[in-house]
């Protein structure tokens, strides 16, 4: 078996006389094996060879190519594969961290309405007017302290004239 062509990662053999009368009818004139894969030694490249029929050199050389247009698809189609999994996981990445902002705000607005509800209680128990219990009643509670507020500031500017 002799190297003859080189096609992209493929070569082109050509058998010698003693491997076709060897093998046979099953072996042609030329074959094509990949590069990484030729020892030299039929015996070994037998089971590697992509094709081992064939009866002219520019038909092996055909073949060849068309082993590595094959290649480059396969390739290609791995690489988008990748790329388009990058993607989505970055979207993911993005998506998963706006929840994370998202839920970081929310929890520093419930934290800030926490210190609002912790005022209003103090405010309105040391007026005695009545008990604040929990979070729903903030705004309702908002309101009133509004509304005292108003009333208080009014007093003091009433003072003032």
């Amino acid at each position: 078996m002799r190297k003859m062509k080189k096609v992209g990662g493929y070569l082109v053999v050509r058998f010698n006389a003693r491997e076709m009368k060897e093998w046979g009818s099953t072996l042609g004139e030329y074959g094509v094996i990949d590069a990484e894969l030729y020892t030299g030694c039929l015996d070994v490249d037998k089971g590697n060879l992509e094709f081992d029929g064939i009866d002219n050199l520019e038909e092996a050389i055909e073949q060849a190519k068309g082993l590595l247009d094959l290649t480059e698809k396969i390739e290609t189609e791995h690489e988008l594969r990748n790329q388009k999994e990058k993607e989505e996981a970055h979207f993911a990445g993005v998506e998963q961290m706006r929840n994370y902002e998202q839920n970081l705000r929310t929890a520093e607005k419930k934290e800030e309405l926490t210190k609002q509800l912790e005022q209003a209680r103090g405010f309105l128990n040391g007026l005695s007017i009545c008990k604040v219990f929990s979070l729903s009643d903030v705004d309702y509670w908002n309101d009133v302290c509004q509304q005292i507020m108003k009333c208080r500031l009014e007093k003091y500017k009433r003072r003032r004239l």
